[in-house]
């Protein structure tokens, strides 16, 4: 049935207004979104209702405890592989000494307490904008070299 199920033809929401539930057409079991959780009388939340009026509330109706998480993280941020070669190969020439590093930056997140998205990304850089996850864009993911040279 999907969400159409939700909307009579004319678009309005199949929302009895006293209870916020939605019934399919033909009157059986609810459609839509059922929360977990009981009601007034002690009972099973068996109410649907619609996913959009549901999550609308949960997003600008304050913080949820659905949207808490452990902020720990485990992540291996940047590695750096260095030679150096020795000074004996360049001799009494114009080189003195060089050196060669592999790095990489932001190679695995090995542990998240906050499923799907890495902690550090963030969606503004304000302080009101820390730990909250909207349309962040993922850190990314680097390799290079180093090249040393000493004249």
């Amino acid at each position: 049935m999907g969400r159409s199920g939700l909307y009579n033809d004319d678009g309005t929401p199949q929302l009895d207004v006293e209870e916020k539930q939605m019934f399919d057409p033909e009157g059986s079991d609810p459609v839509g979104y059922v929360a977990d959780g009981v009601l007034a009388d002690g009972t099973e939340n068996m109410k649907g209702v619609d996913p959009q009026f549901y999550f609308h509330q949960r997003k600008w109706g304050g913080i949820a405890e659905l949207d808490i998480y452990d902020a720990s993280y485990v992540k291996l941020r940047d590695v750096t592989i260095n030679y150096n070669f020795p000074t004996k190969w360049f001799g009494e020439g114009f080189l003195k000494s060089a050196s060669f590093a592999l790095v990489g930056r932001n190679l695995w997140l090995i542990y998240s307490g906050a499923p799907n998205i890495d902690p550090e990304s963030s969606f503004t850089s304000n302080n009101n904008g820390l730990g909250q996850e909207y349309a962040a864009m993922p850190t990314t993911r680097s390799f290079g070299f180093n090249l040393k040279l000493v004249f």
